[in-house]
């Protein structure tokens, strides 16, 4: 079949490539700025999905620009991470975090179709992740710190890693001024409190300490703690609780007030228990 137009013959398979090419042309792609809006109104919790779409996604979601966008919009949401750490993987700790998946059908030969959803772990790709501790890392913003870990686990280490959770990457903190031994953190007013075993020079006991790092200007410094609690049994778990930093030294819970810089020992806990 042929058509005239415009007074040229034309087959009506390239009347369909034209229009084809017209089509295209009047719906450009969104402006950035507005793609960035849309998506600063979806869940956080749909951002796993949303990064498999494409590689510019993935950029548009590990930007700053998204995550101002949606402080100014108001939407702040929590996001839940796991880290799974076994001395089995060459490639550090494995990261995961909670993600909404989408709403999907069933169908049934005996049923009406419905919707289902649910919640699902997705698994993060973060290369060259550092090895953790069992209480060696304390979530700050949208910042998580892992703190006084090395490649070996019986090393003393006083190193600071900061993981972005909004570009997923790691990178390297001032160090704390003194190494630590199986440490445990705790977080209180935007400050780390990091308790752990430390070598004195020329001493070869080991003595309890506590450094607390400022999140917002970086610095540490180790807090004044008496005899009774750096001389005493092993510092094994620390949590805030009432504006107050608690540790777990034997069967002895201590409690530390910033504010006053007081220490006061509040009463026993049964051997092993642990408060978070």
């Amino acid at each position: 079949m042929e058509r005239l137009v415009s007074g040229e013959t034309t087959t009506s398979s390239n009347m369909k490539k034209k229009k084809k090419k017209v089509s295209s042309t009047t719906n450009p792609s969104l402006p950035d700025d507005l793609v960035l809006v849309i998506i600063a109104r979806v869940s956080i919790l749909y951002y796993p999905i949303l990064s498999l779409v494409s590689k510019s996604f993935r950029s548009l979601l590990a930007s700053p620009e998204l995550y101002k966008v949606r402080s100014l919009l108001g939407r702040r949401e929590s996001r839940l991470y796991v880290c799974i750490n076994m001395y089995s993987y060459k490639n550090g700790p494995s990261w995961f975090t909670l993600c909404r998946k989408p709403d999907r059908t069933t169908t049934s030969s005996n049923k009406e179709e419905d919707r289902s959803s649910g919640y699902v772990l997705a698994r993060i790709p973060i290369p060259h992740s550092p090895l953790t501790q069992r209480y060696s890392l304390a979530a700050v913003g949208s910042n998580i710190y892992n703190i006084g870990v090395t490649r070996y686990h019986h090393l003393t280490s006083s190193s600071v890693w900061v993981l972005d959770c909004r570009s997923h990457t790691w990178r390297q903190a001032p160090s704390l001024p003194v190494e630590l031994f199986r440490v445990s953190v705790s977080v209180l007013d935007q400050k780390i409190y990091v308790a752990g075993l430390h070598q004195e020079d020329g001493s070869d006991s080991l003595k309890n300490s506590v450094t607390v790092l400022d999140t917002e200007t970086q610095v540490s410094d180790r807090v004044a703690i008496p005899c009774s609690v750096s001389q005493g049994k092993e510092i094994f778990i620390s949590t805030s609780v009432g504006g107050k930093v608690n540790l777990v030294t034997g069967r002895k819970v201590v409690d530390y007030n910033p504010v006053e810089g007081s220490w006061e020992e509040v009463g026993d806990t049964m051997y092993g228990m642990t408060l978070r």
